[in-house]
């Protein structure tokens, strides 16, 4: 399955703590690539003011709107809508949640079963601690 990924246009130096973000993006692409049998995950970044937007978007089976309120809980497993088992115990998505909390910024989700979901993080530019994270715009 193809994960496409989508730079920011512009270049962006993000100071954040380079292991939590890393464990946040694995975490997400991971569950994004569980969830989804066919289509694609795309990972975009982008710059708007003060803070950088990460989405991760899936093409998979997607979360009941009953389930959205708890999915960053912990030891909280929604039903999916898919014959496949899906192992874990339901703590990828409480780090995640809790990760983003400590660098300072917001994660949500929208989600349609049968469409998709997207995980939004947005956090700050200057977290104030760690070196710069860098991200240049793609070659054309």
């Amino acid at each position: 399955m193809p994960v496409v990924l989508e730079p920011p246009d512009d270049d962006v130096e993000l100071r954040t703590d380079r292991s939590k973000l890393k464990v946040v993006l694995k975490n997400l692409v991971t569950n994004a690539l569980k969830f989804t049998e066919r289509g694609r995950v795309t990972v975009r970044a982008s710059h708007r003011g003060d803070r950088v937007v990460i989405e991760v978007a899936d093409t998979g089976v997607g979360i009941a709107p009953a389930d959205l309120p708890v999915v960053f809980e912990a030891f909280r497993q929604v039903k999916a809508n898919s014959a496949r088992s899906h192992g874990g115990v339901g703590l990828g998505l409480f780090i995640v949640a809790r990760f983003v909390e400590l660098l300072r910024g917001t994660v949500t989700v929208e989600s349609a079963i049968g469409k998709g979901s997207t995980f939004r993080v947005e956090l700050p530019l200057d977290h104030g601690e760690a070196a710069p994270f860098a991200t240049t715009p793609r070659e054309a």
